[in-house]
């Protein structure tokens, strides 16, 4: 993003850099304060631009909190040294990062009329599991944001909604070439399955268990809302 560029000998290879995230913070913040959110929070507003969004949806209490300090020196030094965009960074660096909220019909929540949400269930990120159903939660939690893209998955990040053996629905990564994959959002709420020719259903599923999908009859167990749809966009 600083647009810098650098002459490399074609013989030397291209470094990637790993970083191993512990489940738990091995050391203590003095009094108790987050700081880790907080230099988390100093790092969304400089560099992510509108992208912020997706960190401040999980810490919304950082958003606009004195706490994170003032930012005014670190934004004009981006200023100064003419950095790129974060949407620069994306379509140029990362250009297979799957943005939740671009390039969708549908996004956010996904819940029945009965307030029970598609849910994750906590799955690992390493591993296939049912796209299950939980009550929704009052805030947006990662286990329950889905999307719905434009190439017609059922997607949270970069695991799809799959179908297998023509009725159990499970979250397994994304490989792009639609089939088990692929799903039809329709203006009254149901996700077709053209694959099985079926809808998927909520009928008989209790919280924190699994769905299927059902032959289509369009009642109340196999109707949908995202938070956000583009209407005009999604199958009559």
């Amino acid at each position: 993003m600083l647009g810098l560029h650098f002459p490399v000998p074609r013989q030397v290879p291209c470094s990637r850099v790993g970083h191993i995230f512990r489940d738990f913070h091995p050391y203590s913040f003095p009094n108790n304060k987050d700081t880790h959110g907080i230099n988390t929070a100093r790092l969304a507003h400089v560099w992510m631009d509108d992208y912020k969004r997706f960190f401040f949806m999980h810490q919304p209490g950082l958003e606009n909190n004195p706490i994170v300090g003032d930012l005014t020196h670190r934004k004009q030094l981006r200023q100064k040294l003419r950095c790129k965009s974060f949407k620069w960074y994306l379509d140029n660096v990362y250009p297979e990062k799957f943005v939740l909220d671009e390039n969708v019909f549908g996004y956010g929540q996904v819940r029945t009329e009965f307030e029970m949400c598609l849910d994750d269930l906590q799955l690992a990120e390493d591993k296939v599991g049912p796209l299950g159903l939980y009550q929704c939660h009052p805030y947006l939690a990662m286990s329950q944001y889905f999307s719905i893209s434009r190439k017609g998955e059922l997607r949270k990040e970069n695991f799809c909604a799959e179908v297998f053996n023509e009725r159990d629905v499970q979250l397994t990564e994304c490989h792009g070439h639609k089939r088990e994959q692929y799903w039809v959002l329709h203006r009254n709420g149901t996700i077709f399955s053209p694959s099985t020719n079926k809808c998927l259903s909520s009928e008989g599923v209790d919280s924190g268990k699994g769905l299927r999908v059902h032959n289509c009859r369009n009642n109340v167990y196999q109707r949908w809302k995202f938070d956000h749809v583009n209407m005009t966009a999604v199958v009559v």
